[in-house]
């Protein structure tokens, strides 16, 4: 299984996990540069070698205990988020100790929450592949996120037999083909309109269908809670208006059927996304699967970036 920049991704294998839990996973890394990271003269001993004490402008809003990488004097060292967390845009000097061999092969994603907003699509500008190919060739997009994430053509898991990981990509570029190929001839042929109005049925029916399903995938495997969930944990209002009682629990639906109450309303959170602006959720699950932020994105590789970037875990 995600250029230098001042707003790094967001690395986290951790994300959203307990104290406990990032403790034992702080040694998996995900490679990222942040810019404005300076040298200072307090170099400590580790293994040998001396590593320096660093000021670094954090590149998003994280937690105690996260770790990330910075370039130091053109080196790629690693930093550990210091206790009390960090905010995005601060300022704070960490400790660098040698990077992590894993990080150069591996990235995890972001586990627990989006690593941006639904609205972000321009994060990267408007000329980035993750925001054309979403809005221009979802399906494409799509064949990208579905070879990160090792999954088939209908966005279901691989079971048996196994198939090459740019399959699916090739089986999106083909439909994409095929569509635009058959909505060139209905028009040179001056069919009717009916026809047309079919075939663009017919499309936004399949995408609707492939981004919804791929959408509950991806929250489901990095446990990203729908919006009905984080309304009821982050705002008590909200929670007693659904009949809780300030907590957000699901406990207060009744135990198990809070819990359904909560996966129908992630499921159907999913779909009426996909249903009312896919361009706005294929890039946000793109933007999530990769490193745009250290790598350059790619409308006609299988996974929408560089051969050297890492794989997506």
């Amino acid at each position: 299984m995600e250029e230098p920049s001042s707003s790094s991704l967001i690395h986290n294998d951790e994300f959203g996990l307990q104290p406990q839990q990032q403790q034992q996973q702080q040694q998996n890394h995900s490679q990222q540069t942040v810019s404005n990271a300076m040298s200072h003269n307090a170099p400590v001993s580790a293994g040998g070698r001396r590593y320096p004490i660093v000021e670094v402008v954090a590149p998003a809003t994280l937690r105690a205990g996260y770790t990330f990488d910075v370039e130091v004097d053109n080196e790629i060292l690693t930093v550990t988020v210091p206790g009390g967390g960090i905010t995005q845009g601060q300022t704070f000097r960490a400790q660098t100790q040698e990077k992590s061999q894993e990080a150069s092969t591996l990235f995890r994603i972001p586990i627990g929450l989006w690593k941006d907003g639904l609205t972000d699509f321009c994060k990267y500008g408007p000329c980035h592949s993750s925001f054309l190919c979403s809005c221009l060739f979802p399906l494409v997009s799509l064949g990208h996120i579905y070879t990160r994430l090792d999954l088939r053509w209908d966005g279901s898991p691989h079971h048996f037999p196994p198939q090459s990981p740019s399959t699916s990509f090739k089986i999106m570029l083909v439909f994409t083909f095929a569509y635009v190929l058959s909505k060139q001839m209905i028009e040179s042929m001056m069919m009717s309109y009916h026809y047309l109005w079919v075939l663009n049925l017919i499309y936004l029916l399949t995408i609707t269908v492939l981004v919804g399903r791929t959408r509950r995938y991806v929250r489901e495997k990095y446990d990203i809670p729908a919006t009905f969930t984080q309304l009821r944990q982050s705002s008590p209002t909200f929670d007693r208006f659904c009949g809780g009682d300030g907590h957000g629990g699901d406990d207060d639906y009744g135990g198990e059927g809070g819990s359904v109450i909560s996966t129908c309303c992630g499921e159907v959170e999913d779909y009426a996304l996909a249903a009312c602006c896919y361009p706005c959720v294929v890039s946000q699950m793109n933007r999530h699967t990769a490193m745009f932020d250290t790598y350059e994105g790619s409308c006609f590789s299988p996974n929408g970036l560089p051969p050297h970037a890492p794989e997506m875990i």
